[in-house]
């Protein structure tokens, strides 16, 4: 039994839960409290969630706080991808059931706006921190890649886990944190060697689940969430702490949507690959309180989504990431653009073939011709399928171009994109 754990954990009355991750992890933080609570005493009297929303996103009906990037999750929230209702998310799904496991008293979901980068993820945490009085800062990872090093480059979503780590590495607070990592692997996004290795920057204790401990959290979650929302990160995980069988190697996917029509569905592109989990990392969970080693190569200063696309997108490495497939609205963000004039993420990670990244990048002069956005961001080495049909290109930087067919909106977002490349 670690006694600095043991200590904050017991006496945390007021605790602040940030789930680090997307997807799921605001509904799997239950599951590791619940395990803390049985292992160390942890029983507070209220605790406040933390999630992510992606500023691809669209949400209405947050309920307002004093500082514009933080909102709180409620019952009538919902989310649109592009216009597209989601209205089962699991932030709204757990605001809906705060009373679901009795011992964890949720008060709030809190919502973090990613629009403003990692800067401004940074400046909601503060605003948090300022505004409250917590005892206790839980910052909670399913699959292990908020600790990602520098070599890995086979991520799927790593954009959440570096705005909260670049936000951790820049506060101030004399709250103590407790950082954790669960679900090693079940995200298919980092190897086991370099999990070894990730988990060697941050000197961890390592706990074990028990399923009789956690049994509620896992039925919630089977009964009400995976209907709605299901999540193989959380699904394999639950199955580990269960030992119940699932497969090794699994087939995972990275996925690359691009709209070529009004009023038409997307083309959706898979690219599938093989990803192996080692068991040493099942039912295992990992606490620590120093993340100054973790050199997690995502985690830049940004102040906005863009800024941080190029800042870690390369034609060599090709990473995926939850800005692919994806278009930002150029009107919020740039003076003198109009609402709804939208630029895409077309840069199709190394989890597809060549010729998939061909046909997508056909697709994407389709979406363009079709006026569904209006520029696009490509690898140089697409250039060509893009200026031989007589669209205009502009150089970001080695790696990237500006694609569209309007000379002055392609300069006017090329001037505002300088700013991040030099």
């Amino acid at each position: 039994m670690n006694t600095q754990y043991l200590n904050l954990l017991s006496k945390a009355k007021n605790p602040l839960i940030l789930a680090v991750g997307g997807g799921n992890d605001s509904v799997s933080t239950i599951l590791i409290q619940k395990q803390l609570q049985k292992s160390f005493g942890y029983y507070p009297q209220k605790i406040n969630v933390v999630a992510m929303l992606p500023d691809c996103l669209d949400y209405e009906n947050i309920s307002p706080t004093d500082h514009p990037l933080v909102g709180i999750i409620n019952e009538n929230t919902q989310r649109y991808v592009q216009g597209k209702l989601m209205a089962e998310f699991p932030e709204r799904i757990l605001s809906m059931n705060k009373n679901v496991i009795p011992t964890i008293p949720i008060e709030n979901i809190y919502g973090l706006s990613m629009k403003e980068g990692s800067i401004g993820i940074t400046q909601a945490l503060e605003y948090l921190l300022s505004t409250q009085k917590f005892d206790l800062i839980l910052a909670m990872d399913v699959g292990g890649d908020f600790i990602a090093v520098p070599e890995n480059i086979e991520v799927l979503s790593p954009m959440m886990d570096a705005y909260m780590m670049y936000a951790f590495k820049t506060i101030s607070t004399k709250v103590p944190i407790i950082y954790g990592v669960f679900g090693l692997g079940t995200d298919g996004e980092t190897t086991p060697e370099l999990l070894d290795k990730a988990l060697e920057t941050v000197h961890p204790y390592e706990g074990e689940f028990k399923e009789e401990d956690v049994i509620d959290v896992i039925n919630f979650y089977r009964e009400v969430v995976e209907p709605n929302r299901y999540s193989r990160t959380t699904d394999f995980t639950m199955k580990e702490i269960q030992g119940i069988a699932h497969d090794n190697p699994a087939l995972f996917r990275g996925r690359f949507h691009v709209k070529t029509q009004h009023g038409e569905k997307s083309e959706v592109n898979y690219g599938n690959f093989n990803h192996i989990q080692d068991s040493k990392f099942f039912s295992k969970y990992y606490l620590f309180s120093d993340v100054s080693n973790v050199q997690n190569p995502f985690a830049v200063e940004c102040s906005n989504g863009i800024e941080w696309f190029i800042k870690i997108q390369s034609q060599s490495k090709k990473i995926n990431h939850e800005l692919n497939g994806q278009a930002y609205d150029l009107g919020q963000l740039i003076k003198g653009i109009n609402l709804r004039t939208y630029l895409f993420f077309g840069t199709p990670s190394r989890k597809f073939t060549v010729e998939q990244q061909n046909e997508i990048a056909k697709q994407i002069v389709l979406s363009i011709q079709n006026s569904v956005y209006s520029l696009a961001i490509v690898y140089k080495e697409q250039e060509f399928k893009f200026t031989q049909i007589g669209l205009i290109t502009q150089s970001i930087n080695k790696d990237l171009i500006l694609v569209g067919n309007n000379s002055y909106l392609i300069e006017k977002v090329h001037k505002f994109m300088c700013n991040y490349t030099k």
